[in-house]
């Protein structure tokens, strides 16, 4: 009969690089809104999970950039 494998704890590390492949993930299965929506869905999501937007901003817009360069070949997406 198998062992099960024991619960290992990750590190806050290894729990970020996780999650953003995770995240990664999601962004290449939905489509990327237009910038006007993109900046109130921003606004909206810093306020739920308590982080400033601009910081919220500068976390996801190199997601952005990489996504959209996958999938088109160029990037031209900024939001202010």
């Amino acid at each position: 009969m198998a062992e099960k494998a024991a619960h290992k704890v990750l590190s806050k590390e290894r729990q970020g690089e996780i999650a953003l492949l995770l995240l990664k993930r999601q962004l290449r299965k939905t489509q990327i809104s237009a910038p006007a929506d993109l900046k109130r869905d921003l606004g909206n999501i810093a306020k739920e999970i308590g982080i400033p937007m601009l910081e919220l901003r500068d976390f996801l817009l190199p997601l952005y950039h990489a996504e959209i360069d996958l999938q088109t070949g160029f990037c031209e997406l900024t939001i202010s």
